[in-house]
C-alpha cells in the first residue's frame, strides 16, 4: 500500500510542469485499436499449454475530463474482444469471447510543454461479455456459443499503460490525438460457476470439472481522436469568434497602473496581468525571435518565446492577439513588406499548432515601414527587426 501511495505522488510530482489551462475541459471522441488477448491459468495442467497469440478488435467512446491541468479521468466504453488459442500437436482450441467494457483510468500527464504530451494510466475495469464462441478440433470440430455455461458473464481488472496526445485544431476545435499502449489484467475467475461446480458439458465430452481459474490478460495498441465539447470559457470564447478581429475595447478592469510606452517584454505583461492590471491595447515586443535567413522559417530556438504569449493566450481566454512583423531598411522595400507577412503568418501558424484557435489570431506585415529606432547603425536596426503581439479584446 505504502509503494502504490509513493507511486501516485511521483505521478503528481514529475507531471506539475504545465502549459496549457485545460482544466475543466472536457473531450469526447472515438477509439480504435487492436488486441493481443491471452488467458492466465492458475491450473498447471491448463498452465502448460503454449498459447498463441492472437490479433481481435477494439471500437468504441473515449472521453477526457481534466480535473487539473496534468490529471485527467480517462473513461472509454468499448466493444472489444479477448480469448485465446492453443495449438498442439492433437488438438487445437480457440475461445472468442467478446465484451462491453467500461474502462475507467485516471491519465497523469508528464510534460505539457509541447504539442505532444506523454502520460502514463492506470484504472480499472468492468466487461459485460455479450457474445462469442468456443471451438476443439480434435478430428472433429466442437463449437458452441458463449453462454453462462462456459463463461462468467462478468470481468472486473486494471489498465496500465502509457500514451502520448497531440494537440490539433479539427475545424477550428481544439483536438487531441491519441495513441496508446496497454496492459489489461483481469481480477475475476471467467469460467462459468457450472464449469466450477461440474454442471457444464464439455465441447467434446460429457459433464466435467474446471480445475483453478481463468484470468483474462492483454496488449493493447490504440488511437483516439477526442474533440472539445465544453469547456470553463467556452461560452466566452463563442461569443469573441462573432466578432469581427481589429476592434480595440476596454476591460472591465480598474484604472490600469501600467507606466505608459511603445511596447513591452512578455515578462512585463505577465506581471501586470497577475497583478490585475489592463494588459489590453497594449503590444509585446520581442527581438529574439529568428528566422531562416530570407526565408519565412522559424528557427527552434525561437518557439521557446513564442509559447510565452500562447500561455498567457490560455491563461486569458477573453483576449485576442494581432501578430505585425517589422524589418530593418536593409533591402529592397516591397520584398521587406511581403517578408514581414510570411514571417508573421510563420508565427501565426505555429501558434495555431500549439491549440490557440484561429479566430483569436491575426497577422500583418509592415516592412520597414513603422521603426521604432532610425535605420542607423546595427544597434538601432537590431530593434526594428522584431515581432509584436498586440493585446485586444472584444465586447
Amino acid at each position: 500500500m505504502k509503494k502504490l501511495l509513493l507511486f501516485i505522488i511521483l505521478l503528481i510530482g514529475i507531471s506539475s510542469v504545465q502549459a496549457e489551462d485545460l482544466k475543466g475541459t472536457l473531450f469526447l471522441g472515438p477509439k480504435v485499436g487492436i488486441i493481443g488477448p491471452w488467458y492466465q491459468y492458475s491450473y498447471e495442467g491448463y498452465d502448460n499449454y503454449s498459447q498463441d497469440i492472437t490479433t481481435k478488435f477494439l471500437v468504441g467512446l473515449s472521453g477526457e475530463y481534466f480535473l487539473t491541468n496534468y490529471i485527467s479521468f480517462k473513461p472509454d466504453l468499448m466493444y472489444i474482444g479477448r480469448g485465446n488459442e492453443i495449438s498442439e500437436e492433437h488438438f487445437k482450441y480457440e475461445s472468442e469471447v467478446n465484451y462491453f467494457e467500461f474502462d475507467m483510468p485516471f491519465a497523469f500527464s508528464l510534460w505539457l510543454k509541447s504539442n505532444y504530451n506523454p502520460y502514463l494510466l492506470v484504472g480499472p475495469y468492468l466487461g459485460v461479455a455479450t457474445d462469442g464462441y468456443f471451438s476443439i478440433d480434435d478430428g472433429l470440430i466442437y463449437k458452441t456459443d458463449v453462454s453462462d455455461a462456459n463463461v462468467s458473464p462478468i470481468d472486473l481488472g486494471v489498465r496500465l499503460g502509457v500514451g502520448v496526445r497531440k494537440k490539433i485544431n479539427l475545424f477550428g476545435v481544439k483536438t487531441l490525438l491519441g495513441l496508446e499502449l496497454a496492459y489489461s489484467t483481469g481480477l475475476i475467475n471467467t469460467f462459468s460457476d457450472d464449469e466450477l461446480d461440474a454442471h457444464s458439458y464439455g465441447l467434446n465430452q460429457s459433464i466435467y470439472k474446471i480445475h483453478g481459474t481463468r484470468q483474462n490478460r492483454g496488449i493493447e495498441l490504440s488511437m483516439s481522436l477526442l474533440l472539445s465539447t465544453w469547456s470553463p470559457n467556452k461560452k466566452d470564447i463563442e461569443e469573441i469568434d462573432d466578432q469581427p478581429i481589429g476592434k480595440k475595447l476596454n476591460t472591465s478592469v480598474g484604472k490600469s497602473k501600467i507606466p505608459e510606452k511603445y511596447c513591452y517584454t512578455i515578462d512585463e505583461i505577465m506581471s501586470y496581468n497577475e497583478k490585475g492590471w489592463d494588459v489590453v491595447n497594449r503590444k509585446i515586443c520581442m527581438y529574439n525571435i529568428y528566422f531562416e535567413h530570407n526565408k519565412a522559417v522559424l528557427k527552434e530556438d525561437s518557439k521557446s518565446h513564442i509559447d510565452k504569449v500562447v500561455k498567457l493566450m490560455n491563461m486569458m481566454r477573453n483576449i485576442d492577439v494581432v501578430i505585425h512583423g517589422h524589418t530593418d531598411s536593409d533591402g529592397d522595400e516591397k520584398y521587406n513588406l511581403d517578408l514581414s507577412e510570411r514571417r508573421s503568418k510563420a508565427v501565426y501558424n505555429y501558434m495555431v499548432s500549439r491549440g490557440i484557435d484561429k479566430s483569436r489570431l491575426d497577422y500583418q506585415g509592415h516592412g520597414e515601414e513603422q521603426p521604432i529606432e532610425k535605420n542607423n547603425s546595427k544597434a538601432n536596426k537590431a530593434k526594428n527587426r522584431r515581432v509584436e503581439f498586440e493585446i485586444l479584446i472584444f465586447d
